[in-house]
């Protein structure tokens, strides 16, 4: 698929999306039960916030596909989410924070290999509509589909080369947005235990980097060239404590190039992987 196809494509997924989000929490009816099937009694909210512990990852290649850095660590977060639990087509939406600083294990621009720390604080959030599904009693079939979003700061120090060459450091401040279409089950064994699992592609729709690259002059501002990008979840409840493990991935093609000064800069391909797990504390109601 050309280029031209696949935004025409993206676009079309996007117009979809912003439907089913516009009126999902308006259209909500409840779950119709089967011939025969008992009913669960579940509450018509759901609500859960806790505290993450995340394994990052994040690395960029040159267009000869050398690796020019890594960046490497732990960042810790906090969130929530808020879904309706009991329609045949509902909606969900969480939020979260983190931050933590990583090393940095990589080149500068003239391939000289150089180790600094990273500073990373951001944010991200979603709004699913979701269609809720009941093929047998304790299970719940949910496709899903929705926008979602992240902005972070990445901040590197100051550092020198094995020689003692003083390295500048850099700012940079991201932003993306993206289509998200996925699937998802959950069973309940027992009003008190359940688990659940879902997977599912976030769709390129919008990503610039505003890279400061004379300390706090007017940054370079960069247009990303997201790609697709998987996402995936499973989790286990008991009572109101919930554990959660997800995948997150963010990809991006090389840039076009910038003029800054004397400088050409672009963003070279460039992809994020984060494993996130995750204790929080779940309210029904």
């Amino acid at each position: 698929m050309d280029g031209g196809a696949g935004k025409a494509l993206n676009m079309l997924f996007l117009r979809i999306i912003l439907l089913i989000v516009a009126l999902g929490p308006l259209i909500t009816w409840p779950l119709p039960l089967r011939a025969g099937q008992v009913p669960d009694h579940l509450p018509a909210y759901r609500v859960d916030a806790g505290m993450e512990l995340i394994r990052f990852n994040w690395s960029e290649y040159l267009d000869d596909d050398f690796e020019l850095l890594t960046e490497t660590g732990w960042l810790v977060g906090m969130s929530y989410d808020l879904e309706s639990t009991a329609e045949r087509l509902g909606w969900r939406h969480g939020a979260g924070l983190f931050f933590g600083r990583v090393d940095y294990d990589g080149h500068t621009w003239s391939l000289i290999p150089v180790n600094t720390d990273v500073w990373y604080v951001g944010a991200q959030g979603y709004m699913d509509a979701t269609f809720n599904f009941r093929p047998a009693s304790g299970w719940t079939l949910q496709p899903f589909a929705g926008l979602g979003g992240k902005t972070w700061l990445r901040m590197l120090d100051d550092t020198r080369t094995a020689d003692g060459v003083p390295v500048k450091g850099l700012e940079e401040w991201w932003w993306s947005v993206h289509g998200r279409v996925g699937a998802g089950a959950h069973y309940r064994f027992s009003h008190k235990m359940s688990v659940f699992a879902e997977a599912g592609m976030k769709l390129p729709l919008h990503a610039q980097n505003n890279a400061y690259v004379n300390g706090r002059d007017a940054p370079v501002r960069i247009l990303q060239y997201q790609a697709r990008s998987p996402f995936a979840m499973c989790g286990l409840r008991y009572r109101a404590m919930l554990m959660k493990l997800t995948y997150e991935s963010q990809r991006f093609d090389r840039s076009d190039a910038v003029a800054s000064g004397s400088y050409i800069l672009y963003q070279p391909r460039s992809k994020e992987d984060t494993f996130c797990l995750r204790a929080s504390w779940a309210i029904d109601f």
